[in-house]
């Protein structure tokens, strides 16, 4: 029996606090070597202009193996109504090979990449950060302030935007939602500058985060780094004292670590390590109140299914979902 799960069905079970607890848990296991995650795989169908990514893994201790499935096609909406971009996760039981569920993977990639910004922070911030700077205020700035309100006491926060109403909207709207002061911005330093902890999650392909900006101490997350973006420029890694990824094959592909290396600000030997080893404790995270921090993430697709895992579990237990005999 394989249980499928629909987007409204996912948002009824999936709670941001449980997330978190999977996405530690996952990160541990990959810095104790209990995975398999080979590098993505991406298909181009050039008469639709699709592209298809799939995200595969095995989690030893979930007892787990699954991928993630991406479409990318442009013209769905204005040929089918249809969205452009859709997300699905697969899980199989790893004892026997057999399919458990078919989970619709919106949610889960929006609330899995909020999660690891939120472990990043919990082992990398200073434990009495209160000031966050959120860059790109689309949803996954909005996941990112709801993940790491369950981390550390956030007491004012920042945000700006490309689109200044965009900004002004979710300060009104993520002020209402979580009780915190949230002031738009209008210059994206404004956001950067004396922070505690900095996020940027935007779709940027040239950089805007000056090193002259960076105060000593901050917390820098990257969200969601891929070979098109880039949001740091190339001196800042002379300013930081450790940067972290979550998955180094995947790190060394990005655009964000490419071209400081052909820029000569950065060496592969200078990637502190990954940030299960820190989860694992394999290695130290923040070690002094004065270490100025770069966590960049790339999106892993164990995540997706340790969550979808979870989901699958829990929806078992609930009963919700359909399932079918195949």
């Amino acid at each position: 029996m394989v249980l499928i799960l629909d987007q409204n069905e996912v948002k009824s079970l999936i709670t941001i606090k449980e997330v978190q607890q999977v996405v530690e848990k996952a990160l541990e296991a990959m810095g104790k070597g209990q995975y398999n995650m080979p590098k993505s795989c991406r298909i181009r169908i050039e008469k639709s202009h699709g592209l298809i990514e799939v995200m595969p893994a095995y989690l030893e201790t979930a007892q787990v193996v699954g991928l993630k499935w991406i479409s990318m096609f442009p013209e769905n909406l204005q040929r089918y109504c249809l969205p452009n971009v859709n997300y699905y996760v697969y899980v199989f039981n790893s004892e026997n090979g057999l399919p458990l569920g078919i989970v619709n993977g919106k949610d889960v990639t929006t609330m899995r990449t909020a999660a690891e910004g939120a472990v990043g922070a919990k082992y990398l911030s200073k434990r009495d950060s209160s000031v966050v700077g959120i860059v790109g205020a689309g949803v996954q700035g909005r996941a990112q302030l709801r993940a790491l309100s369950n981390i550390r006491k956030i007491k004012k926060v920042k945000v700006y935007d490309f689109v200044p109403q965009v900004s002004q909207k979710y300060a009104k709207e993520m002020s209402e939602e979580i009780g915190l002061q949230i002031e738009p911005v209008n210059e994206v330093k404004e956001a950067i500058e004396k922070m505690d902890i900095v996020v940027t999650c935007t779709t940027a392909e040239e950089p805007f985060v000056k090193s002259e900006w960076i105060t000593e101490g901050t917390l820098i997350t990257v969200i969601g780094a891929t070979a098109h973006r880039r949001e740091i420029c190339s001196s800042v890694y002379r300013k930081i004292d450790k940067l972290v990824v979550d998955f180094i094959d995947q790190a060394l592909e990005t655009k964000q670590v490419v071209v400081p290396i052909s820029d000569g600000f950065l060496k592969k030997e200078d990637i502190y390590g990954e940030i299960g080893e820190i989860v694992a404790s394999k290695k130290p995270g923040r070690t002094n109140r004065s270490e100025t921090i770069l966590f960049q993430t790339t999106g892993l697709g164990l995540l997706d299914v340790a969550v979808t895992k979870m989901l699958y579990e829990k929806a078992l237990k609930e009963r919700v979902g359909t399932t079918i005999k195949i």
